[in-house]
């Protein structure tokens, strides 16, 4: 039965934390849906807008999850079964939601070109207002 064992880690998302269980077999879709069950979403899809990262103690930052970096979100999950594993106070046991930067560089690229337009729209109400004099 060790190929069916569950981890509890913690779900950071901005202040919020909760516990979620994840399956040793679980794939990145089940851990996907029980983050949408824990924080009560509608549908998976709502974390579309989102990243999950977990810790990468080998390059000691948080990493993105996602089909490609499955097979070592793996090995943290079989070290966080081991007796030795890190303190559960440590960053091996937090999933983080972040904002996914490519929907945040087109949030800054949308504000940038309001602010443009609303520059260019003064300095013609300023040349207006000055050439009318």
């Amino acid at each position: 039965m060790a190929h069916n064992r569950c981890i509890t880690m913690i779900v950071r998302w901005n202040y919020q934390r909760r516990e979620i269980e994840i399956n040793i077999n679980d794939d990145l879709d089940a851990i996907k849906k029980g983050i949408s069950n824990i924080y009560q979403l509608q549908q998976v899809t709502n974390l579309y807008k989102y990243q999950i990262q977990y810790y990468d103690s080998d390059y000691e930052k948080f990493m993105d999850l996602y089909p490609a970096s499955f097979n070592s979100f793996q090995k943290l999950l079989n070290k966080l079964l081991l007796p030795e594993a890190p303190p559960k106070n440590s960053k091996e046991w937090v999933l983080k939601i972040v904002p996914r930067t490519t929907e945040t560089m087109r949030k800054l690229n949308i504000r940038k070109y309001y602010l443009i337009h609303f520059l260019l729209l003064i300095y013609r109400i300023y040349n207006f207002s000055t050439n009318n004099r």
